[in-house]
C-alpha cells in the first residue's frame, strides 16, 4: 500500500528528494576528498621545502586542515546515514 497523506500519493516525490539529498551528498564527499588530497599535497611540499623556522606554523596548518577534514567528510557521512535511515521508514 502507497503512503498517502491528504489523499495525494507523495511517495514518489519522498523517493525524489531523498535521491536528490544523496547526489547533493555524494558530491559534497567528492569535491571535500578530491580539495583535500590537492590542499595535503601542496602542504606537504611547502613542509618539505620549508625553513626550520616555518616548519611549526605549517605543522599548525596540518592539524587544522586534518581537522577540518575530518569534519567534513564525518558529516557527509553522518548525513546520509540520517538520509538512508529516514528512507527506510518511508517503506
Amino acid at each position: 500500500m502507497e503512503p498517502i497523506h491528504g489523499g495525494v500519493d507523495v511517495s514518489g516525490g519522498e523517493k525524489i528528494a531523498t535521491d536528490i539529498i544523496g547526489m547533493i551528498l555524494g558530491a559534497v564527499r567528492i569535491v571535500a576528498v578530491s580539495l583535500s588530497v590537492i590542499i595535503l599535497t601542496w602542504l606537504g611540499i611547502k613542509y618539505m621545502s620549508a625553513a626550520p623556522s616555518e616548519k611549526a606554523n605549517i605543522k599548525g596548518q596540518l592539524i587544522t586542515f586534518a581537522i577540518g577534514a575530518i569534519v567534513v567528510v564525518a558529516s557527509t557521512s553522518i548525513l546520509e546515514l540520517v538520509r538512508k535511515f529516514a528512507q527506510s521508514i518511508g517503506k
